[in-house]
């Protein structure tokens, strides 16, 4: 079965907004970005680029970069943040759309979809999708969880909604054809031996087992 190896960014360079608690360790430099680029052509397993949350830098760092490599990204953006300073504009999203990027849902207003209530994990996901179609002039069917938080019920309720790729936080290879997808977010914190190590899908038999319990208790088919 094939396998694929998708990098997860969150912010590039001096984040222009206040950040949430926890999320600062998730911004990496604009030296790092690049030469996380370019390690990608020596990787021997394909690549794919996902970006989250909707940062004003997807547009003005990370798209001239990517663009200049051939490379292109998925940006799931939050629906609630944009037009806000340091986040993507509706004109933003349209342009990266216009060079080859494609645009999904992260929710609305950056909450943990496991532990919403019903009503509120309906409205991250349906509303969303509303704001960002009305944006775009067409339908969005693909979704990155918050904070890679979910459970059955999320599963389900994306399933519901008609999505037809779901990305996760779980980290290590994805099947390129799978419905739910996991990445692999980088941080700042990160060197360039451990980012070869990922794209080389080097993973330890104890840590797959431990991340593979973890997805399984996600999914809800542990016993």
């Amino acid at each position: 079965m094939n396998r694929i190896v998708i990098l997860n960014f969150h912010g590039i360079g001096v984040p222009r907004r206040d950040l949430e608690p926890g999320e600062a360790p998730y911004w990496v430099s604009e030296d790092f970005f690049t030469r996380i680029l370019d390690l990608i052509p020596e990787a021997p397993l394909p690549v794919a680029i996902t970006f989250d949350d909707g940062n004003a830098s997807d547009l003005d760092l990370a798209a001239p970069r990517l663009i200049d490599r051939g490379l292109t990204a998925e940006v799931f953006a939050l629906s609630g943040r944009l037009d806000r300073p340091g986040s993507l504009s509706a004109a933003g999203l349209r342009e990266l759309e216009a060079a080859g990027f494609r645009i999904g849902t992260h929710g609305v207003d950056h909450v943990d979809w496991r532990r919403a209530a019903p009503e509120t994990l309906a409205r991250e996901i349906d509303e969303s999708r509303a704001r960002l179609a009305e944006v775009l002039g067409r339908e969005i069917d693909t979704a990155a969880i918050p904070f890679g938080s979910y459970g059955p019920h999320v599963l389900r309720a994306l399933r519901r909604a008609g999505l037809a790729r779901v990305f996760t936080s779980d980290g290590g290879l994805a099947n390129p054809e799978a419905w739910l997808r996991p990445r692999t977010s980088l941080r700042g914190d990160m060197d360039v031996p451990r980012v070869r190590a990922i794209l080389d899908g080097t993973e330890s038999p104890l840590r797959r087992l431990r991340r593979s319990a973890a997805m399984r208790w996600k999914r809800g088919l542990s016993d």
